[in-house]
């Protein structure tokens, strides 16, 4: 079990629980993948910030220019 992990102060609690529960996939199977997006930037910025302090290796995608009414961008780790 994943006891504590790195978002930087006055980080959501939401954003502590997704940063625990991807070092805790990571942790019982290292090959496993994780695919997160949403289509506000700013939160994965803010995601981004995160992985980094855990040491959580990722991709990140940003889609732009889409045909569809709405563009996510994602991370991959």
């Amino acid at each position: 079990m994943v006891k504590s992990a790195i978002v930087g102060s006055g980080a959501a609690q939401q954003l502590e629980a997704v940063v625990r529960r991807i070092l805790w996939v990571k942790a019982r199977d290292p090959n496993a993948k994780v695919l997160l997006f949403s289509e506000w930037q700013d939160v994965l910025d803010v995601v981004e910030h995160a992985l980094t302090a855990n040491h959580i290796t990722f991709a990140r995608i940003k889609e732009r220019g889409s045909t569809t009414p709405l563009s996510f961008d994602w991370l991959l780790f």
